[in-house]
């Protein structure tokens, strides 16, 4: 038997670079592309270990998002933050997002490498 889950929140389409570490002192950076008040997904992580459990540290913006990871599939994380986010720090990090973002300019190095070199990928 399938049980479906409604989302609680709207997620937002963004484009920040985010690092993130975890407990154990692993460091990256990833793509953060996808933003609600719970929850995030991170893109962009895929040689970095984590695991479903995992604690992920990271701060976007002077705004903490600690959590968890609820799932990890080739380098696209799902994050559960540890609290959610108050309205106004949504609102803020959707404003930043919008304001930074150029369609010409990658926001990682990666993204520069996997397009000049698709082998990479």
């Amino acid at each position: 038997m399938t049980v479906l889950s409604a989302r609680v929140g709207k997620r937002y389409a963004v484009r920040r670079a985010l690092p993130v570490s975890t407990a154990d002192g692993v460091q990256a950076t990833g793509l953060l592309i996808e933003l609600s008040a719970e929850c995030c997904r991170i893109s962009n992580l895929g040689r970095t270990r984590l695991a479903t459990g995992d604690r992920i540290s990271a701060e976007l913006d002077g705004v903490v998002l600690d959590g968890w990871v609820r799932s990890n599939n080739d380098g696209l994380v799902g994050l559960r933050f540890e609290r959610p986010l108050h309205l106004h720090q949504l609102n803020q990090l959707r404003s930043a997002a919008a304001s930074s973002y150029d369609p010409a300019k990658p926001v990682l190095g990666v993204l520069l490498m996997n397009a000049a070199n698709p082998a990479a990928a």
